[in-house]
């Protein structure tokens, strides 16, 4: 009998001290869940090593957000180039765009966008894109006689450049 009530009271107390740990109170449930942005609908074609897409010089860009963001906050930039956007509020998600510099034409540009949550996340997302020559600009500059034959020191980098991110590209592809 002895035995019977001891082994009651052992395995009552074994169920007290683990139901304890499961009603503990924890600061961490008070604070709200924070979401991160979602990046979604990016109109332009995106370079890779299957599709070698070429995007018209100066285009618009434009792409959506989810609706829990500070439109605020909302960044792009193009190869480093900080650029102008305009956010426009659409009730269940943020529709941003913006366009392309002149000075980005036949090269490769990676566009970053960021922004933040109301509740704090940050998010960020980027797409790889190609940007063709434009027919304008070279067509306005006249080529001087002595550049005849010389190759310019912009392309060399750019095609070095542009072997590189095929190099890459192809490389994540695998």
């Amino acid at each position: 009998m002895m035995i019977k009530k001891l082994l009651k009271l052992t395995v009552f107390s074994i169920a007290a001290s683990l139901a304890n740990g499961a009603f503990a109170y924890s600061e961490d449930m008070d604070k709200p869940a924070c979401k991160t942005p979602k990046f979604r609908d990016f109109n332009l074609p995106v370079y890779s090593a299957e599709n070698k897409a070429e995007v018209a010089p100066e285009s618009e860009l434009m792409f959506t957000i989810s609706n829990w963001i500070a439109p605020e906050s909302v960044s792009v930039t193009a190869k480093g180039i900080p650029l102008e956007v305009e956010v426009e509020n659409k009730n269940s998600f943020f529709r941003v765009s913006a366009k392309l510099p002149a000075s980005l034409n036949g090269k490769f540009a990676r566009i970053n966008v960021r922004a933040d949550a109301v509740l704090g996340c940050k998010g960020m997302d980027g797409w790889l894109i190609k940007i063709a020559d434009s027919p304008q600009i070279l067509a306005s500059e006249p080529e001087a006689d002595e550049n005849i034959g010389k190759t310019d020191p912009e392309q060399v980098v750019d095609k070095v450049e542009e072997e590189k991110v095929e190099a890459i590209v192809e490389k994540v592809g695998e």
